[in-house]
């Protein structure tokens, strides 16, 4: 029986989830990538950092993204040479949550990290920040 797949802790979602060639491309012939995938290849291709920042930051094996990356660059590599539609969603994932404190009051809160709302749950205030003192610290956008 196969282990059951841990699910890979993503930080941020596409802005479109269907890309389509203009002149060809049919949703019965769609190529899937998931959550996971896509946070993958945004990891190490767009924010250029290493599989094992990768794997640090999805929680999981860096072989495990090692073997995510090449699936999905393939899957892209086909959808573009075979003008298929490529569509971004599911997967095993989870949302990272952030731990936020505000500086206004000292409350501390966590914030999904796909969420643009960081305001202070207690008093409104917009003067928080980030407070993980950890590796994500190093790579938060979000200061």
């Amino acid at each position: 029986m196969a282990r059951p797949t841990k699910p890979r802790s993503i930080r941020r979602f596409p802005a479109a989830n269907t890309y389509q060639p203009l002149n060809r491309g049919k949703q019965d012939h769609a190529v899937e990538i998931g959550y996971d995938e896509f946070e993958a290849l945004r990891l190490t291709d767009v924010e250029h950092m290493s599989q094992e920042e990768v794997a640090q930051m999805m929680n999981i094996s860096r072989q495990s993204i090692q073997l995510m990356l090449e699936t999905a660059r393939g899957k892209l590599t086909k959808a573009l040479l075979e003008g298929h539609t490529i569509l971004i969603g599911g997967g095993p994932i989870e949302i990272y949550h952030c731990p936020y404190v505000c500086h206004d009051c000292n409350q501390t809160f966590v914030v999904q990290a796909t969420d643009e709302n960081r305001n202070c749950p207690a008093c409104g205030s917009t003067n928080t920040a980030c407070s993980s003192k950890g590796f994500c610290s190093l790579h938060c956008h979000r200061k």
